[in-house]
């Protein structure tokens, strides 16, 4: 065990561990279970629609810019308006 918790870099309770669920459940131990993180912030439309914005000359959509420094997007972005989606403060 200790050998093992040395190589891996592991607390040798944890290798202990690692070796049970083995005996138990063969390598699907060693498949993470993933708790999915923080939710998202931005649906999969909205990501499309900030690319498509973010694609587009600013002077195709008004903006009086030739191209879009981060500042300026962010601000378009939190200003546009979208009739298929309700709007975020």
């Amino acid at each position: 065990m200790p050998v093992i918790a040395q190589l891996v870099q592991a607390d040798e309770d944890t290798v202990r561990d690692v070796i049970h669920r083995f005996n138990e459940v063969g390598l699907a131990c060693l498949d993470p279970q993933w708790a999915g993180g923080r939710p998202r912030l931005l649906s999969r439309d909205d990501e499309d629609f900030v690319i498509r914005t973010a694609t587009t000359r600013p002077t195709t959509l008004g903006q009086p810019c030739t191209r879009w420094s981060l500042r300026k997007l962010v601000a378009y972005l939190r200003k546009a308006s979208r009739p298929d989606h309700p709007h975020r403060p």
